[in-house]
């Protein structure tokens, strides 16, 4: 095991996985701590003034379209996506933020925080496993799926940050999601090679 290269690569996409949670929860967390003060006071919010347009972020409409950041960290930990369901400020689509919110209530700051917490976690965790053991090891380190992961995320989020090419900030993702693929494939393809091999042993054996 390659425990540095691990910590290494977990380290990086915990911090990237941190600041885009910090950021795409920023433009939400005003109506966010509304809503807990609503929840704590158990009181419904005052109807808007006639003649006014009320705008909830909370209600879940506003997020139909899914910000670039998302998307970045979403595709660089592919595995922890599927397997949770992701997670976006103000919405209860996703199975971890249903388990979590049915114990802290809906677009709470509580519910918010576990739930950035817990994915930090098992990004770190998944990062931890497939950078500390890598799946193959070409002559190019950077085609090793891991490594070509981490440089596509980075790529996006210097494009993502920079208003002019903002645009194409999720273009060096498609190539991650590729990667992620290529490793899926080959995790399946040693995983039933190994499993023949372990049965045709027991087979000349008995």
């Amino acid at each position: 095991m390659q425990w540095r290269r691990g910590l290494l690569l977990a380290g990086i996409h915990v911090v990237v996985a941190a600041a885009m949670f910090v950021q795409v929860e920023s433009a939400a967390w005003p109506m966010i701590k509304a809503n807990t003060e609503r929840n704590t006071a158990l009181r419904p919010p005052a109807p808007p003034e006639e003649g006014t347009v009320a705008f909830y972020p909370c209600d879940g409409t506003w997020l139909l379209l899914t910000p670039p950041e998302e998307k970045i960290v979403g595709f660089a930990n592919l595995p922890v996506a599927l397997l949770t369901g992701w997670h976006q400020p103000c919405t209860s689509y996703s199975g971890l933020t249903a388990i979590v919110e049915s114990q802290l209530d809906t677009s709470t700051c509580a519910s918010e925080i576990t739930i950035s917490i817990i994915l930090c976690v098992l990004v770190f965790i998944q990062w931890f496993m497939v950078g500390g053991f890598p799946i193959v090891r070409p002559r190019r380190w950077w085609l090793e799926p891991a490594v070509l992961i981490t440089i596509c995320t980075l790529v996006s989020i210097f494009l993502v940050v920079v208003p002019v090419i903002r645009e194409f900030s999720i273009a060096p993702m498609a190539v991650a999601l590729l990667a992620w693929l290529c490793w899926f494939f080959i995790l399946i393809w040693k995983a039933l090679r190994f499993g023949w091999r372990r049965w045709v042993v027991r087979a000349e054996v008995n």
